[in-house]
């Protein structure tokens, strides 16, 4: 699977390196990447030169070698291969989150995952239950078991109850 890191703002110099504006501030999370797309199934282009600097992805691509040719590539999302990048305990992919059902410790269901915002803080779940839209922030004191194979999330019922906005 293919997970989008961020897009190209600009050519970087002359000599035709990209810069990528990161769409997660886990920078620390991406090793050395040894190749990207331009899609989630495009063509894996091999990376001659990769760095983080400034909160920023610096990348060289065989081919481009001046800022004119680089130039072609702003605006373009750029992907990588999923086992390219090293997640940290408790680091999940979004993709991977959103449809989660969540139950709490005896087994009630409590909700569904629809999608999972960031206004700075800490992640929030945006979750269906009965019905209604609530929110929950991503705590692992709140959600003490998250298994994205079996789609399923158990949480901390009093916890979950008293923040869910």
């Amino acid at each position: 699977m293919r997970v989008l890191i961020g897009k190209i703002v600009k050519p970087q110099g002359i000599k035709g390196e990209l810069k990528i504006y990161p769409n997660d501030d886990k920078l620390n999370q991406f090793k050395k990447i040894s190749s990207i797309s331009f899609s989630e199934n495009g063509e894996l282009i091999k990376v001659k030169n990769w760095a983080v600097r400034n909160g920023f992805f610096y990348v060289t691509l065989p081919g481009v070698s001046d800022r004119d040719v680089a130039e072609k590539y702003r605006n373009k999302d750029v992907y990588v291969d999923e086992e390219e990048i090293n997640l940290n305990p408790d680091t999940y992919f979004t993709d991977d989150i959103i449809g989660c059902e969540i139950y709490d410790e005896n087994e009630n269901y409590l909700g569904t995952i629809l999608d999972i915002e960031n206004y700075g803080a800490t992640d929030i779940f945006v979750i269906l239950e009965e019905g209604r839209e609530v929110m929950v922030p991503f705590a692992t004191r709140i959600f003490v078991d998250i298994n994205t194979t079996d789609k399923k999330i158990v949480a901390k019922r009093d916890l979950y109850d008293e923040a869910k906005v």
